[in-house]
C-alpha cells in the first residue's frame, strides 16, 4: 500500500535506502579535521610529558622509579600531565560509543585500550606508581603525531609525503613501542620494583595491565607491517588499517549520487496522503 502511495517499486526504496547510508560515510574532510586536533593533542601532550620529565630522575634511570616508594612526592606538573591524557582517553572513549559514523575495523580493541589506559592512570595514581605511569605516557605518545601527520596527508591526497611520513611512523612506532616500551617500562615495573618493593595483589593487577597494552602494540603493529606489505606489492599505501572497515566513498560522486536519488524522491512526497514523513514511510516500508 505504502509502495503505491509514494509510486515507487520495492527496488526504488532499497536503493534510496542504500543512498542515504552513504550520508552517514564521514567524508575526508570530517577525518582531516578530526586528525588535525588528534594531532594537536599529541603534540602538545608528548612536548609536555617529556618537559615534565626531562628533570626527573626515573626518567634516566628508571630504578628512580621504586627508590623511596610509597612516599614518592607527585609535582603539579606530573598531576597536569595525568589529568591531560585522562580527559583525552574519556573523550576517545565516548567518542566509540555515541558517534555515529564511528567505524573501524579494530573497534573492539580501541575500546580495550582506552579502558586499559584510563585503569592504568587511575589504578597508578592510587597506588603512587606515578612515575612508571608518567613514563607510559609519554611513550605512547611519541608515534601518535606521525600517525595523525601521515593519515591527514592521506586525506589531503600528497601520496608522496604520505608515504614519507608514514615511514617516520614505522620507524619511531617500532622503536617506543616494541623496545623502549618492554626494555624501559615493562623492565623497571616487572623486574627492577622486586629489589625495592614487595610485591602485593594490586602489583599483579597493574602488571597485567601493562602487559596487556603490549600485546595491543603487537597487533598493531602487524597492522602497520600488513600496510607495509601491501605497498610493495601494489605500490601504493591502500588506506589505515585501522579505517572506515567497508565504506571508503568519494565524496564528490556519492554526494551528486545521492543527489539523483533523492530529487525524485523529494516529488514524490507529494503523493503520500496521510502526512507521514517520506523519510518515517520508507522505513516502515523496509520493516
Amino acid at each position: 500500500k505504502l509502495l503505491k502511495q509514494l509510486n515507487m517499486t520495492e527496488k526504488q526504496v532499497q536503493r534510496w535506502l542504500f543512498k542515504r547510508r552513504l550520508r552517514e560515510v564521514p567524508s575526508s574532510m570530517y577525518k582531516f579535521t578530526e586528525c588535525s586536533w588528534q594531532l594537536l593533542f599529541y603534540t602538545v601532550s608528548f612536548s609536555y610529558g617529556l618537559y615534565a620529565l626531562w628533570d626527573k630522575p626515573w626518567l634516566w634511570v628508571t630504578v628512580n622509579c621504586w627508590i623511596g616508594w610509597p612516599k614518592q612526592h607527585i609535582d603539579n606538573d606530573i598531576f597536569i600531565l595525568y589529568l591531560l591524557e585522562l580527559s583525552f582517553y574519556w573523550s576517545l572513549l565516548f567518542a566509540i560509543f555515541f558517534k555515529r559514523d564511528y567505524q573501524k575495523k579494530d573497534k573492539n580493541e580501541m575500546i580495550m585500550h582506552h579502558l586499559v589506559t584510563i585503569l592504568l592512570i587511575y589504578f597508578s595514581w592510587a597506588c603512587n606508581f606515578v612515575r612508571v605511569g608518567s613514563l607510559v605516557l609519554v611513550v605512547h605518545d611519541v608515534a601518535d603525531p606521525w600517525l595523525n601527520i601521515a593519515k591527514m596527508l592521506k586525506y589531503a591526497k600528497y601520496q608522496m609525503l604520505c608515504e614519507i611520513f608514514f615511514g617516520i611512523l614505522i620507524f619511531t612506532w617500532i622503536v617506543s613501542r616494541l623496545v623502549v616500551y618492554p626494555l624501559w617500562v615493562l623492565n623497571a615495573s616487572a623486574v627492577e620494583i622486586h629489589d625495592y618493593v614487595t610485591t602485593f595483589p594490586a602489583y599483579w593487577f597493574f602488571n597485567g595491565l601493562l602487559f596487556v597494552l603490549q600485546l595491543l602494540h603487537i597487533m598493531w603493529t602487524y597492522f602497520i607491517l600488513h600496510i607495509v606489505f601491501e605497498k610493495l606489492r601494489t605500490g601504493t599505501i591502500e588506506k589505515d588499517a585501522r579505517s572506515e572497515s567497508d565504506s571508503e566513498v568519494n565524496d564528490s560522486s556519492a554526494s551528486e549520487d545521492i543527489s539523483s536519488v533523492q530529487r525524485p524522491l523529494i516529488e514524490q512526497r507529494n503523493a503520500v496522503s496521510n502526512g507521514v514523513s517520506l523519510r518515517n514511510t520508507i522505513d516502515k516500508v523496509n520493516h
